[in-house]
């Protein structure tokens, strides 16, 4: 019996490495979308040093970093199965409101604290 947690512990912790890697090579911040004289140019914007700084995305780019940014919120699903913690109703919509480029994470992550009792000083 001890061998069989032991090799699923193991096996979760390697699944846990795996999901973390792939989180780490994926694209950070949000997508937003800015209109200029009729224009949509979209950004994936993302906190550098403590400033949000905006990075443009060509037309051709948008769908890649989109896709990327939804296989970012499958990794943050699989590693809450992977630590036991399934994400409530409200952070899973701040975390849908945050892929479609509505909030910041950073506000999402702050509610989520503060639901929980944690002070948000970040």
């Amino acid at each position: 019996m001890d061998n069989v947690i032991v090799n699923e512990y193991t096996e979760l912790l390697e699944k846990k490495a795996r999901l973390q890697k792939g989180l780490s090579v994926l694209p950070q911040g949000y997508i937003s979308k800015k209109n200029i004289n009729g224009k949509t140019y979209h950004y994936l914007q993302n906190r550098v040093s403590g400033k949000m700084v905006g990075t443009y995305l060509k037309k051709n780019e948008v769908d890649r970093v989109s896709e990327q940014k939804e296989r970012c919120i499958s990794f943050a699903d699989a590693m809450n199965a992977v630590e036991g913690v399934p994400a409530s109703e409200q952070t899973a919509k701040g975390l849908t409101d945050w892929q479609n480029g509505k909030t910041s994470y950073l506000s999402v992550f702050e509610a989520t604290l503060r639901r929980y009792g944690f002070g948000a000083e970040v």
